[in-house]
């Protein structure tokens, strides 16, 4: 699932349970229910479990439905994003490519799938390249990306970002230029919680 033009019908669905043993019903529930690709499912913190899937329009829609329905009082959120931006899709199975950095944007979100569709809105509104995405663990439930590129795409992306992302944002800044020092840590964060993924 390299970098390239996601097909048209081309779908990512996921869903946050707040247990894990509702999330391994739902999980399971969701793969009877259609044909999807599962990237993700496993416990996250805070005890909680995530299902991050791609398939289809109609099979997500479908999947996301059926785990609504399994999850019932235990559902905290969901994700049905059609035509994903093909540097998401990398990110969430660790792939970034080493890029030059220029001005560099970073959003926090309250919840995993907020922080999915900001990203996802910032990569589709400016010229910019991801460079971190985290999510979850080590970080209480809550996630976060950074990305890069010219100060004025990398701020017009992270208003993009901050509206998607709504009363979920919980925190970003725009830094115009980090020092040269810092750009390892930028882009090879020394996270012990990159194992998500």
């Amino acid at each position: 699932m390299g970098v390239h033009e996601p097909s048209r019908d081309r779908c990512l669905g996921l869903i946050e349970i707040d247990s894990v043993p509702s999330g391994l019903a739902c999980a399971d529930g969701l793969v009877k229910e259609a044909p999807v690709r599962v990237l993700a499912s496993r416990p996250i913190t805070p005890a909680k479990y995530l299902v991050i899937f791609e398939g289809d329009v109609e099979s997500v829609r479908r999947c996301l439905a059926r785990a609504r329905e399994l999850a019932g009082g235990r559902f905290l959120g969901d994700t049905n994003l059609p035509h994903p931006h093909p540097e998401l899709l990398d990110g969430l199975q660790g792939r970034m490519p080493k890029t030059e950095i220029d001005a560099v944007g970073i959003l926090q979100t309250t919840t995993v799938s907020s922080c999915l569709q900001a990203l996802d809105a910032a990569l589709k509104e400016g010229e910019i390249h991801l460079l971190e995405l985290r999510l979850a663990m080590g970080l209480g439930g809550s996630a976060f990306f950074s990305v890069t590129g010219e100060v004025s795409q990398v701020g017009v992306a992270m208003e993009a970002a901050k509206r998607v992302a709504g009363a979920a944002a919980a925190d970003s800044v725009v830094i115009s230029q980090p020092d040269p020092e810092f750009h390892s840590f930028l882009q090879e964060a020394p996270s012990p919680f990159t194992d998500l993924i």
